[in-house]
């Protein structure tokens, strides 16, 4: 049984099933209804054309069976079967489009900080939303994507569907990027080249979020680096040792000309 929908050509077991027929190796099918296996135009005149060309010698469905003398008949069920779906799929579309523009409602999956309640409805989560409003806060106060970030992944704040203490699921910069960027957090719904104002709560206003998006790198805010063993650990002689941070989790207490080191795993 083939799992992936008619409506679209190049499925594999049709292109499978095609390609027996085509070799000699099947000249009957036998299926619930017709429109099983095709709703496209490409694998309806695949199956007529093998039909017509008597490679295909009947296709047996519950309500009746089709051979070449019944091709107009088939051909008619099969064209009418991608008809429903391209006028299925413009209703869809034309509702989705309703939802934005005259509803203000959300079709689509709610960004980080709110959640779906259904009929294209969203509500805030109140711990999420704090996150986002610290997000915006921090990049205002001149810090970069990675910087904040680093922040909150140093916070072990958990990303919407992972465990931040887990190897995977941090905060990246483009996480951050896309959070300050996106005009939902103002109200603003967009999807399908349409553009809506949302009926939703919004808890960052166009000035922050301005703020935020004019940012300049000469603000940048440059996070101290931080050695707890500094000036505590000594080498022979009572010389203090120096401090050094690679790879953003190695810190390195060295001598200047690194002879001796004492390596700490963050």
């Amino acid at each position: 049984e083939e799992k992936q929908s008619a409506k679209a050509p190049w499925r594999p077991l049709f292109n499978d099933l095609m390609s027996k027929i085509y070799a000699g190796q099947v000249d009957t099918v036998i299926v619930w209804a017709v429109d099983r296996l095709s709703r496209n135009e490409i694998d309806e005149w695949a199956i007529k054309w093998a039909v017509r060309s008597g490679k295909l010698k009947q296709i047996i469905t519950r309500d009746a069976t089709y051979t070449e003398n019944e091709l107009f008949a088939m051909g008619i069920f099969l064209s009418m079967s991608a008809e429903e779906i391209a006028t299925m799929r413009k209703r869809i579309l034309r509702r989705m489009d309703n939802m934005v523009l005259k509803e203000g409602k959300v079709p689509f999956h709610a960004p980080y900080a709110y959640k779906n309640i259904g009929e294209g409805m969203v509500e805030v989560v109140p711990e999420e939303k704090e996150v986002v409003q610290k997000i915006f806060q921090l990049r205002i106060d001149g810090m970069s994507y990675q910087m904040i970030a680093d922040v909150l992944n140093d916070e072990w704040i958990p990303t919407r569907s992972r465990n931040i203490k887990k190897a995977t699921g941090k905060w990246s910069k483009s996480i951050i990027e896309y959070i300050i960027k996106n005009e939902f957090y103002i109200g603003i719904v967009k999807f399908m080249n349409k553009v809506g104002e949302g009926i939703y709560e919004k808890f960052i206003t166009r000035d922050i979020f301005e703020q935020a998006n004019h940012w300049n790198s000469s603000k940048i805010v440059r996070k101290p680096l931080e050695f707890p063993l500094k000036g505590i650990l000594h080498y022979t002689g009572g010389k203090t040792l120096t401090a050094t941070r690679k790879k953003g989790k190695y810190v390195y207490y060295h001598t200047n000309d690194w002879s001796f080191r004492v390596t700490q795993r963050e």
